[in-house]
């Protein structure tokens, strides 16, 4: 199988989990959000390494900082988004990285 076969064939699965993924309620979605930000998080050491080895591009501190600041981000705006929407909350609070994790 050749690398393009190889990525139709990875990409026809994507698009049967994303098939799958809609019908799921909201808590799941956020749950399933969470523990990928989760894993990308804690092991953005190795993934940078993995990056910047595979590709042979940008800097291995960049892409650390990259692997902890998206994901937790993103976290952060969802859960911002569900307490503004569930408590109407007007000014989001600044949360340490812990605090952002440790929100169901």
């Amino acid at each position: 199988m050749n690398a393009e076969e190889h990525v139709s064939q990875l990409l026809q699965k994507a698009r049967e989990a994303q098939k799958i993924f809609e019908g799921f309620a909201q808590e799941r979605v956020d749950a399933a959000v969470q523990a990928i930000g989760k894993a990308v998080y804690d092991d953005a050491e190795r993934l940078a390494r993995m990056a910047v080895d595979e590709t042979k591009m940008g800097k291995y501190e960049d892409k650390v900082l990259k692997n902890k600041g998206k994901p937790k981000v993103t976290w952060q705006k969802l859960i911002v988004n569900i307490s503004r929407i569930a408590y109407e909350i007007k000014d989001a609070p600044k949360l340490t990285d812990e605090e952002i994790w440790s929100l169901t």
